[in-house]
């Protein structure tokens, strides 16, 4: 998209400097993408009115072919670019199969001239000035007020930007002033937005790479707040792999260093929320501290999306599911999306489930873990078929050969669904596969009660981050009247 010469608009304390391809923030320059630019120059433009998500992804990719979650993740970078909370502080609302419709009132504006220096940790304010036609002319003791009102606007904002403070009397060093809880240093914030989009993947490669970006984000300002937090949300992950005990105490580390510079950060409070209920097993306390996330920022989808875990593991389903539909009304990511596929399956809503999942599978195919639960929706509803296909699906996703593939199939015309779940379960045995959550659902519906126990104490050890809905899945049904079932249980805090 091409900028337009001197033309501009305002809405807030933002200014959207078309012919610049900026984004200023009270006149600091807040990175964005190009296709990000891209996308807020439309909407803005169209201000009120809604586009369609087909119109955007043919303005902003008209040569390539993208996933509408390509749209998505970027209206979520922009909300949180905003500082979106929900409290009157509302830019962009998601018009639910739709599109997206810029909701604040803007402003059309001329930008006067100003020289923005090379660093962008002190800019130098440019002056925003508002198109009207001016009636008559304001007399000269109002001149006189406005010019030195101007003037100690720009003095306090200097004094912002360049680290200082007024204390007692006297000018003192300081750290980065925040802005929706953000640092002002425009290399920082591009590297916390970075390891954000990367997480939004869900993919083990991108949580290295994340939190690296985070980590530059806090040597560029060591009082970022948020940027602690996303190490937190970046370690969190990485011990779903790794199943050390380290990384949650790395997290749990950097979620205290955040509350300490930002006690009301919604971001540190939400992992902290995930830790308690997936890793502490506390979920009375996690529910807790998911709700104070929310309070704190109404819009953040991560909190609702994690409450909804939380919640759906203790069996209180509608209210999980509840969660879920908001995080996907705010952020509608394939990740949300497959979530709220996930608690309609823990719920046994199994229709929904699969009409939710199938959208996510056709939009964004290769996303974590959807055929997983495709399958298991399919074999409870007693559709074998449909059930083995999405099994070669998590087969081949996990690097099966084609011979092994072809035997599985073969497996499954002579024997059926059993025989294959058996074969898919050596298969994955003499790969050396690691055996998780889904290895014991396997086994327990084969009637392999005591392998399936054997598998579920291995992760219960590791901590692994599924078992907590052992009291919730469907397909551990089989194993419901052990009393080394409901012993798993009792240690968890679940019943």
């Amino acid at each position: 998209m091409d900028g337009k010469t001197g033309h501009s608009y305002q809405f807030g304390r933002f200014t959207l400097d078309l012919s610049e391809r900026r984004l200023l923030d009270l006149d600091i320059p807040r990175p964005l993408t190009p296709k990000a630019f891209d996308v807020l120059s439309i909407l803005v433009e169209r201000a009120g009115h809604l586009v369609e998500k087909d119109e955007l992804m043919k303005q902003v990719w008209p040569d390539s072919i993208v996933e509408e979650a390509n749209v998505a993740r970027i209206i979520h970078t922009l909300r949180r670019t905003f500082g979106d909370d929900g409290n009157g502080n509302s830019f962009i609302e998601t018009v639910p199969t739709k599109g997206y419709r810029f909701v604040a009132p803007v402003e059309t504006v001329e930008r006067a001239a100003a020289k923005i220096p090379a660093g962008d940790t002190e800019p130098v304010a440019a002056a925003s000035i508002p198109v009207t036609l001016a009636t008559e002319q304001p007399s000269t003791e109002t001149n006189s007020k406005r010019h030195y009102f101007v003037l100690a606007a720009i003095v306090i904002l200097g004094l912002l930007v360049t680290g200082f403070w007024v204390s007692n009397g006297s000018l003192m060093p300081r750290t980065l002033a925040r802005l929706n809880g953000h640092s002002i240093n425009g290399e920082a914030y591009r590297h916390f937005q970075e390891g954000k989009l990367l997480l939004e993947v869900r993919s083990k490669e991108n949580y290295k790479t994340a939190f690296e970006h985070f980590d530059r984000a806090v040597e560029l300002d060591p009082e970022y707040a948020e940027a602690y937090a996303g190490k937190a949300d970046a370690k969190s992950y990485q011990f779903l792999g790794s199943s050390l005990n380290d990384d949650i105490a790395s997290s749990r580390g950097f979620v205290k260093k955040a509350l300490e510079l930002d006690p009301n950060n919604s971001y540190a409070h939400t992992i902290n929320c995930r830790i308690m209920s997936t890793y502490d097993w506390d979920f009375d306390e996690a529910v807790t501290e998911c709700q104070r996330a929310i309070a704190l920022g109404p819009n953040d989808d991560g909190a609702h999306r994690e409450l909804g875990f939380a919640l759906g593991a203790v069996g209180r389903a509608d209210e999980a599911i509840s969660e879920m539909q908001a995080a996907v009304s705010l952020s509608p990511t394939s990740f949300n999306k497959r979530s709220t596929g996930m608690m309609f399956y823990m719920s046994r809503r199994y229709d929904e489930a699969i009409e939710q999942l199938e959208q996510v599978d056709t939009t964004d195919p290769g996303t974590t873990d959807v055929t997983r639960w495709l399958m298991s929706c399919f074999a409870m509803k007693g559709d074998q078929n449909n059930a083995f296909e999405q099994l070669v699906k998590t087969q081949e996703a996990a690097g099966t050969s084609p011979e092994d593939v072809a035997s599985l199939r073969a497996v499954f015309a002579s024997g059926g669904w059993l025989s294959a779940l058996r074969t898919s379960l050596d298969i994955s045995s003499r790969l050396g596969k690691k055996r998780a959550f889904l290895t014991a659902d396997m086994l327990a519906q084969i009637g392999e009660k005591d392998k399936a126990f054997e598998v579920l104490n291995e992760i219960h050890d590791r901590r692994a981050i599924m078992l907590i809905y052992v009291a919730r899945e469907p397909l551990l049904d089989p194993l419901r009247d052990d009393p080394r079932y409901s012993a798993i249980l009792s240690q968890m805090n679940l019943k």
